[in-house]
């Protein structure tokens, strides 16, 4: 296969895949492929390079899987590039890493590959794809045969390469549907299925490992195997068919003959032998030899294809031809330099591997054509006659190499000559016609196969070995009249032996010595067979050699087999002969034995087997030769007679022969053969040989009790000791039977056979204890005792434990066994007994193999009740193995206590025990123990429900021992079990469906006539349910327990003298009988009614959305059946119950109790909202039924979706309800999941951001939850994807923060009000995840990882990002905090499977709570009930916060420890959902390790990042990292508790404010519950080293979160100090946030000159309130402050400013540094408005009086300085602008002195108005007190004088048009000739004017009146 790495050829070929998968495929697809494609030139041909020939065969791959579609277009141009190999140009032959072929090769064996499957599938094409193919091996014959001047680089690199590439592929084709190239380029779907994943054996129980004794030889012979059963007895792997590469013919022999282990890149893509093997092709072939595997429908050649073909071939084997191209080689690696860069070229020379690939394809080509000319096959026998004859001689003439180093792709001309060998043979085969010339050929393979081959040979001989064989055999099928003569040849092979077998058999071990065998080659196509060596680890079996020996006899037995079923029918009695002259054979070997006595046979054996093994002896070399080719020969004998009876089972008296051999050679006399006997015998009943079934396994019982006999002091029987030799391989032997043994009655039967066998084992092991035991009378307890311990690892117990395997086995395969037979039952009775007593069901017992438990543990899965149907006492008394009198008090009492230990020494049922006898003790310990590993290890959905039929039993209720109370004992211990075991499950859909079951059952068994069971049964649904809460609010339980109630109430409607009636319960296998009388029945349902109530108000508690959708379905499908027309209780409960606890609806819901006494149920309860929502979905179910009625279900989907995205852009709400609810009830109503209609249905919100969409989108929500639990999965992944989409969006509250207005340095245009953010959908959207994960965490891993994913990507990991990934505006805490309560809820439970997944979760909460208070306090903007029930939110978090103290605990991970050696990032990332803020925050990756205290102690070496980019250190999360790790758990635990401690502070401040804000009067009726305990907790008193470490750990965390603390917790000066502290030790930090200055720039530190001032230049602005501050009494002149201050100046606006005109001006008086008074006239400058009124502010401020005699001495000269200068700097418009305003209101304002001189009244009212009647209005001029309008209009007759007896004040009225400052000023500086203001644009303005001396005055107090 190409080499993946290659991106481009990786990404071209799933391109192809996935376009090749549409049908049909859209053309720019097709035409994209192509221009990939290489293009042939005129000039230079094609060119190609790897891009080019990797674009070709991603082509022909799209080509192949598409169906062949555009043909007419893709086939031409592949034929064109076919016929342009001839002379293309290649730019790098060199192969890819992974390769050994030249590339050329590679490309043309692919391209073939692709043209032979198009002929295949195309029969309009086949003849013009095999013509051009003919064609372009023409061109390259003559180019390889000389006539040409050709480079003998092209020649030896593209030419011959290329030809042999064609030659290995054309003519093969796919059988399947899988084309060849798929096969070669595999899918990353096809590889990863085909992939073995890795067995985690420390998890997986082991079972016993037993031989596979089945050869796969032998499967084509087996019954077919069940679907369900196991093929294998053991977890052994299954029987290896061959792959691609192993199925691969003659080229080279069968890989894994020559190779000890794959490597893992070939396990992985077995196609890569394609690119490496020289000479291999893609002919299937049998597993064990090299038998062709015919194909099907293969691609058929034409007569004169044929013709030209075999022309073709004998052109290029021409000797004058190989001998040209060898020499042209040999001259090109002559010419080549050194270092020449074709190191690599793989061929040494040519003709091997031409003169292979030739003969292979003419033989695959060949093979299956039939009724061709004689003539023609004649010439392919005389041709493949001398092309064998050539092989052989050159066989003879040329040194094989030395294979040792030798790597399995290097060239070997040997083995290539050796395959071609083996492919003339299969010409022969397949050109004989005639019965002599079959002879001829059956002689000279006869002579092959017995030739002596040299030692170092073997291997490579091997193949045509095998090729002769199979011949043999065909030859025999060919010409039934040979077959005897084929059987004799392969018989003597065999057991003569063959000289080749001798030397395999010698050589297999390192040191010659025999190899004796006890079984055949497995399925693995390697030996399962054990050397009889007690030294096997230092003297391994040579594998390779070993290997070759195996396929050779098997390939040699199959034959035989073939050859005898067709000689059959010429010669009937010719298995028997066989039979006959091959067991002779066998019987010689015997009696070679037999001449031995007793004792000196079993000495050599021993000696032979390596159990003993003296040091003294020395046996001759010609002995042991002679023990090495008996064994040889009787092995093959035996394994020959074991397949001929399988093979040849249907011919009579054949298997019955062959056992009857077995039976005289078995232990006579004791041998290792025995083993091998077994295994046959073994394998023959496998096979379905019934005939002999009964004695054989009787044979098998024989030896099995007969081993287990106790051992004696100088036992003489040989029979017992070859028994003993072999019960091992009994046993195996039997587990194989076991594990392939079909029908079901077939099972049952071995089933008893086996455990009769362990019951009589058993027996026999108590009566050896028994004798021992009668000779320990006299001892004492503690000898008894230990004597007990040493009889349960008596060698008796040991040999009862080995059939537990057995037994496990089989009924792994059967059924759970629930009405077993009489005979049955009583077996497993007696099983679990003697399980019980000798300690079989102990779970890591020192004594025995943890397999035998494991054996065990499946038994108890499908062991039938052990419920006896006679009276209990005499059954255990009388009917039973181990009885009363056989057991000693010692063991008695033993058992007793073993049993109160196990039942927890169960008050009312330990004195019943004391009394029990031992078989109702073993019993009674049996049940324990059969049911608790029942309900461990059974899948079976009821295995749990199998207790009550024992409390149900009659015989156990009446037993007199009370055995009844002590079944309740064992119940309680099972049901605690069955939880564990539950609990400990993953939390999937099956584990939920499991839990409905068994909640249904105790429902049911809640109902039962018997209170007794009733009782006990409402101890379990109690039990149940607690362990698992989830179950109130499940669809299932709820359903079913309402239909169960009106199935009770159905009962009272019944006649009671009339027999009870049973029901079916619906949608359960369960039936509810009710009792006999009425009385009973009224009772029953009464307290089943109570039981409901009680339930659904829980769930209604809990989960009260849920559970209202669950009922709402129920009504729906009660509406839609018959019962909707009649009375049906659960409605009734089900509508009562939900409007009774329906909960307060959403207003009234965050309101305290007194307030809702005092308003009646309708206002308050929400039970309008479940009559509603019945409403709409019965509505809209209705409707999308009847569109369904007339509409395709594909189309109606689509149209719905497309009216959803219409009423979504269009925004009508109602429009938008309306597609939603019937996109759902369409969702709620199809078959099949349809992802389009559920994205359409989560995404909406994103595409119309409304609390109205949102309500309606959650409804439609519950309601598919509700209907379709099974899309749950799916709907929550594309919610998350809809929640994400918000994020990205930066909707709702996670929109960001916009800046705030400065309310003391408002610019014109900003507007000082809230503008929080749009939280209502996800306050909302938030409370229904918050249900969602209350009912997940319970019930599904799978939706709570995508939850806690949602979560992840939701809450940002770092403290004080700018901008917050979530608001930090009050508006938006409510969904804040329900995220951060989900994500604890999930925390705070085992919830989160990986601890990985705890520590980033937890770090996110912790971020995220506090980087709430990273930012300036903002006070809530909510409405009185949103606040409260985000005052609420907050509560329920901060008392969860307090108790996650508990779950801090020693096993949580250190968040910087997580990137360890056994979790990366991507992993990370992955399994927590961590979002990329985490990934791509480097400086928390790769510098936070939280195992490092962020509570350093004080340091002033920190330096911190400015949000805005500028670095001036690390970024300030890294101060954590700054810290030393303490190295523990502990320490980082203790960073946690005061990260806890600190959110609990501010989280207790930010409520009390909340709570003030919504509760300032403190009334009782909004109090709200818990804030007295959060306030007694803040009241709590704290030490001022307390307040310091907070500020620390703050500052360490976040430095802005630091700088907040003062302003939300008010009352500690340890924490300013601190902070004080901690911002000038780094200043940098907090840079950016204006208000800390004040933490930097103190009276003090000013006065002192402090250094850390010169950070002021580069601080943040600050509102000019704080700049004009440095200019007071407040602080020291200081020159850094100063320029500062007057930095920050500059940066306002002037408008701003025009509100500190008086404040700037008195600035000048304390600037003794001249800074103050250069911004002075810098802002004159800037704004003419701001000139003008700091000119009349500085006028009136020269003079201290005013009367303006007494000069200020400080300021005067200075203002009277600044005004001349500001004057002088006037000019042009702004000089025109200053003289008009000061001219036109000096007039007015002289109106004042010229009115004072009259007295007051009207005289003063008159000439007020004639002096106001002279002014003239000149345009372009404004209000000194509102420089905001421009004056258009001057009300003459407002002139009204003032009670003022100093000044003569007046007030005029102005009509004043609103423009702005800024337009203002624009205004006065143009032309203000026309100004075009109208008369409705006016505002009428009053203002008052006076004169004084000092300057003119204009108060500022005027009245505005809007007249239009």
């Amino acid at each position: 296969m190409a080499e993946d790495s290659c991106l481009f050829a990786k990404t071209l070929r799933q391109f192809a895949r996935s376009a090749g998968g549409i049908n049909p495929t859209p053309l720019p697809k097709v035409e994209r492929l192509l221009s990939y494609c290489p293009r042939e030139s005129s000039c230079r041909g094609l060119r190609l390079d790897k891009h080019a020939q990797d674009a070709v065969i991603a082509l022909g791959i799209y080509f192949l899987e598409s169906g062949l579609q555009y043909k007419e277009k893709i086939l031409p141009y592949l034929l064109s590039v076919l016929r342009g190999l001839t002379k293309a140009q290649w730019t790098n032959q060199k192969p890819l890493k992974s390769h050994t072929l030249p590339r050329s090769e590679c490309f043309s064996f692919c391209l073939n590959t692709i043209l032979s499957d198009v002929a295949k599938k195309d029969h309009s094409s086949r003849e013009q794809v095999i013509s051009a193919q003919l064609e372009v091996l023409e061109v390259l014959t003559k180019l390889c045969e000389g006539p040409y001047e050709i480079p003998k680089v092209v020649l030896c690199t593209a030419i011959v390469p290329t030809l042999i590439g064609m030659m290995r592929a054309i003519g093969r084709s796919s059988d399947g549907s899988v084309p060849l190239i798929s096969i070669l380029f595999p899918s990353d779907a096809t590889r990863k299925s085909s992939k073995v994943p890795p067995v985690d054996t420390s998890s997986t129980p082991k079972v016993m490992s037993f031989r596979s004794i089945l050869p796969r030889t032998m499967s084509s012979h087996m019954i077919t195997q069940e679907s369900s059963g196991p093929s294998s007895p053991v977890n052994i792997p299954s029987l290896e068919f061959p792959s691609p590469r192993s199925r691969e013919r003659s080229p080279s022999p069968i890989p894994s003959q020559i190779k000890d282990k794959p490597t893992q890149d070939e396990e992985l893509d077995q196609a890569v032998h394609y690119f490496n093997k020289v000479g291999s092709s893609l002919t299937q072939t049998k597993p064990w030899g090299f038998e062709i595997i015919p194909e099907q429908d293969h691609l058929k050649f034409s007569s004169s294809h044929l013709q030209t073909l075999v022309g073709l071939a004998r052109r290029l084997l021409n000797k004058d031809a190989l001998r040209h191209l060898d020499d042209s080689l040999k001259e090109f690696f002559a010419d080549l330099e050194p270092n020449n860069g074709f190191s690599w070229f793989p061929y040494k020379s040519f003709s091997e591997a031409l003169t292979l690939v030739v003969i292979t394809l003419l033989r695959d080509v060949l093979e299956q054509e039939k009724d061709l000319p004689l003539s023609f096959m004649s010439d392919i026998q005389d041709f493949a006659t001398g092309m064998y004859q050539t092989g052989q001689a050159e066989l003879d003439r040329k040194p094989r190499p030395h294979r040792d180093g030798e790597h399995k792709w290097h060239f070997n001309p040997y083995d290539l000559t050796v395959l071609s060998s083996a492919a003339c043979v299969d010409l022969l085969f397949w050109a004989v016609r005639e019965e002599q010339d079959a002879e001829n050929l059956c002689l000279r393979l006869s002579e092959k196969i017995s030739m002596n081959t040299e030692s170092k040979l073997l291997l490579s001989h091997t193949p045509l070995i095998l090729v002769a064989l199979e011949a043999l055999g065909k030859l025999a099928v060919k010409f039934p009249y040979l077959a005897s003569s084929m059987c004799s040849s392969l018989r003597d092979f065999l057991v003569c032996p063959s000289p080749l077998l001798s030397k395999l058999n010698k050589y297999a071990t390192p040191d010659g010595r025999s190899s004796i065998k006890i079984t055949v080659t497995d399925g693995n196509n390697s030996s399962t067979s054990a050397h009889l060596t007690a030294d096997s680890k230092r003297n391994r079996p040579m594998n390779k050699l070993l290997k070759a020996l195996e396929n050779i006899r098997d390939c040699a037995i199959m034959n035989i087999c073939r050859a005898l079923k067709s000689g059959l029918p010429v010669e009937p009695d010719c298995v028997q002969a066989f039979l006959a002259t091959t067991s002779n054979r066998l019987y010689r070997a015997e009696m070679s034995d037999r001449k031995k006595d007793g004792k000196a046979h079993w000495k050599q054996v021993k000696l032979v087997m390596k159990f003993i093994r003296p040091a003294s002896a020395k046996t001759s070399a010609e002995a042991m030769e002679m023990l090495r080719e008996s064994t040889l020969i009787s092995t093959n004998t035996i394994l020959t007679l074991g397949h001929v009876a399988v093979a040849l089972k249907e011919t009579p008296k054949t298997v019955e022969a062959v056992l009857q051999i077995f039976q005289q050679r078995f232990c006579s006399p004791p041998s290792a053969l025995d083993v091998l006997i077994i295994d046959q015998l073994g394998c023959m009943i496998m096979a379905g040989c019934s005939s002999i079934y009964q004695e054989v396994m009787s044979m098998f019982t024989q030896i099995s009790i007969e081993s287990s006999s106790p051992y004696t002091k100088g036992e003489m029987d040989e029979k017992v000791k070859g028994y003993r030799q072999v019960s091992l391989a009994v046993i195996n032997a039997l587990a194989n039977i076991s594990s392939n043994i079909q029908g079901e009655g077939e099972q049952q039967e071995l089933l008893v056979r086996l455990l009769e066998l362990f019951v009589n084992m058993g027996l026999a092991a108590k009566r050896a204890s028994e004798k021992t035991a009668g000779a320990m009378k006299c001892k004492q307890l503690n000898d008894i005792l230990e004597y007990l311990i040493t009889l349960k690892a008596s060698s008796s117990a040991g040999n009862l434990g080995v059939l537990i395997p057995v037994i496990a086995v089989l009924v792994r395969r059967l059924p759970v066994i629930h009405d077993a037979k009489p005979r049955l039952q009583k077996l497993f009775r007696d099983f679990w007994q003697y399980c019980v007593v000798f300690g079989f069901v102990v779970e890591e017992s020192a004594l025995w193999p943890p397999e035998w438990y494991q054996g065990v543990c499946e038994i108890a899965a499908k062991s039938p009740l052990l419920i006896s149907k006679e009276h209990l006492r005499s059954e255990l008394q009388y009917n039973v193995a181990l009885r009363n009198d056989t057991v000693a008090p010692a063991e008695l009492n033993e058992i007793r206590t073993s049993i109160c230990n196990s039942l927890d020494n169960n008050p009312e049922a330990y004195p019943l025990i004391q009394k029990l006898s031992f078989a109702q003790c073993t019993y009674l310990m049996s049940v324990f123990k059969l049911e608790t590993l029942r309900v461990q290890n059974s899948d079976y959905l009821s295995a749990f429900h199998g207790i009550f039929r024992y409390l149900e039993d009659n015989t156990i209720f009446k037993d007199k021992a009370g055995m009844w109370q002590c079944i309740v004992a064992v119940s309680d211990k099972v049901f605690d079990k069955l939880l564990d075991t539950l609990e400990e499950r993953p939390k999937t859909v099956a584990r939920g469906e499991e839990l409905e079951h068994h909640a249904q059952f105790l429902m049911v068994k809640f109902n039962h006539i018997h209170r007794r069971i009733r009782r006990v049964a409402d101890k379990y649904l109690a039990g149940l349910i607690d362990r698992f809460p989830h179950l109130f609010w499940s669809g299932t339980m709820l359903k079913s327990m309402l239909d169960i109630l009106q199935l009770l109430s159905k009962a009272l409607e019944m006649d009671p003298n009339q027999d009870a009636p049973e029901f079916q319960v619906p949608n359960s296998p369960f039936h509810l009988r009710v009792p006999d009388n009425l009385t009973d029945r009224e009772t029953l349902v009464k307290d089943f009614a109570l039981r409901c109530q009680s339930i659904l108000q829980e769930s209604m508690k809990w989960a009260p959305n849920t559970t209202r959708s669950h009922m709402i379905e129920y009504l729906l499908r009660m509406e839609n059946t018959s019962q909707g027309l009649f009375t049906h209780s659960g409605l009734a409960l089900a509508t009562e119950s939900v409007l009774n606890y329906a909960g307060y609806n959403k207003s009234a819901a965050p309101l305290g109790t007194a307030t809702l006494d005092r308003r009646p149920n309708c206002v308050t309860t929400d039970s309008s909202s479940f009559m509603a929502t019945f409403s709409l979905r019965s509505r809209y179910t209705g409707e999308v039924s009847g569109m369904k009625s007339v509409c395709d279900e594909a189309e109606l989907a689509k149209m719905l979706c497309d009216k959803l995205k219409v009423a979504l852009q269009s925004g009508d709400e109602n429009k938008c309800k309306q597609a939603m609810f019937r996109v759902c009830a369409l969702l709620v109503s199809v078959k099949d999941f349809n992802r389009r209609l559920v994205h359409a249905l989560c995404w909406a919100p994103s595409q119309n951001f409304t609390e109205r969409i949102m309500e309606c989108t959650v409804s439609c929500w519950e309601w598919m939850l509700a209907a379709r639990p099974d899309f749950s999965i799916e709907f929550l992944c594309e919610m998350a994807a809809a929640w994400q989409i918000t994020i990205d969006k930066k909707l709702g509250i996670f929109q960001e923060d916009p800046p705030r207005t400065d309310p003391l340095a408002k610019a014109e245009g900003q507007t000082l009000e809230p503008n929080p953010p749009y939280a209502g959908p996800h306050q909302i959207w938030t409370k229904f995840l918050a249900e969602r994960i209350e009912v997940a965490r319970y019930s599904s891993d799978d939706q709570v990882s995508i939850l806690c994913s949602l979560l992840n990507k939701s809450l940002a990991i770092g403290v004080g990002k700018q901008p917050s990934q979530i608001s930090r505006h009050p508006a938006a805490i409510g969904p804040r905090i329900r995220l951060l309560t989900m994500a604890l809820s999930l925390l705070q439970g085992n919830f989160l499977s990986k601890t990985t997944n705890k520590t980033v979760l937890r770090e996110r909460v912790y971020a995220a709570a506090l980087d709430y208070f990273a930012g300036p306090v903002i006070y809530p903007t909510q409405r009185s009930v949103h606040l409260r029930e985000d005052i609420m939110t907050i509560i329920k978090f901060w008392n969860q916060m307090l108790g996650d103290k508990k779950y801090l605990t020693a096993s949580t991970v250190p968040f910087g420890n997580m990137g360890g050696s056994d979790t990366n990032t991507l992993t990370m990332s992955q399994s927590a959902g961590i979002s990329t803020d985490l990934m791509h925050q480097t400086k928390w990756i790769n510098t936070i390790n939280s195992g490092m205290s962020t509570y350093s102690k004080r340091s002033s070496s920190h330096k911190y990042e400015k949000p805005n980019g500028l670095s001036i250190g690390p970024s300030y999360p890294s101060a954590m990292c700054m810290r030393k790790n303490q190295g523990t758990n502990s320490g980082h635990i203790k960073e946690y508790l005061r990260k806890r401690t600190l959110i609990l502070t501010l989280m207790g401040y930010a409520l009390e404010e909340f709570i003030t804000w919504h509760n300032p009067l403190e009334s009782p009726d909004l109090k709200v519950p818990d804030e007295d305990k959060i306030a007694i907790w803040r009241s709590q008193a704290v030490s001022e080293k307390a307040w310091r470490e907070q500020v620390r750990a703050s500052w360490e965390l976040c430095p802005t979160l630091a700088v907040y603390l003062p302003s939300r917790i008010k009352k500690s000066e340890a924490l300013v100090k601190e902070v004080i502290r901690l911002v000038r030790l780094n200043p940098g930090a907090v840079s950016h946030i204006p208000s800390a200055i004040r933490f930097l720039v103190t009276p003090e530190s000013v006065e002192a000159d402090s250094p850390e001032l010169s950070h002021m230049l580069t601080w943040s602005v600050v509102s000019p309130v704080v700049c004009l501050s440095y200019f007071s009494r407040q602080y020291p002149p200081h020159p850094i402050t100063a320029q500062y201050a007057v930095r920050a100046l500059r940066s306002h606006p002037p408008e701003a400013l025009l509100f500190y005109i008086p404040q700037l001006v008195q600035a000048v008086r304390y600037d003794t540094m001249g800074y103050m008074a250069d911004f002075i006239l810098w802002a004159s400058k800037h704004s003419q408005l701001l000139a003008h009124q700091l000119l009349w502010n500085m006028k009136t401020n020269v003079f201290r009086d005013e009367e303006g005699q007494e000069k200020d001495e400080e300021i005067g000269d200075t203002l009277e300085k600044l005004m001349d200068a500001i004057k002088l700097s006037l000019s042009g418009p702004a000089l025109m602008f200053y003289e008009r305003e000061f001219d036109f209101f000096g007039k007015i304002t002289a109106i004042s002195g010229t009115i004072k001189p009259f007295p007051k009244g009207p005289e003063r009212k008159r000439a007020c108005l004639d002096e106001l009647s002279k002014i003239k209005l000149q345009p372009g001029c404004y209000l000194p007190s509102n420089p905001e309008a421009i004056v258009a209009k001057i009300d003459y007759k407002s002139g009204t004088p003032m009670q003022s007896a100093a000044k003569a004040p007046f007030l005029a009225r102005f009509g004043v048009k609103k423009c702005g400052i800024t337009e203002l000023e624009n205004l006065g500086m143009s032309d203000t000739s026309n100004l075009g203001i109208q008369e409705h644009d006016l505002v009428w303005q009053a203002a008052i004017f006076k004169v004084s001396k000092v300057g003119d005055d204009v108060l500022l107090d005027y009245c505005i009146y809007n007249e239009l």
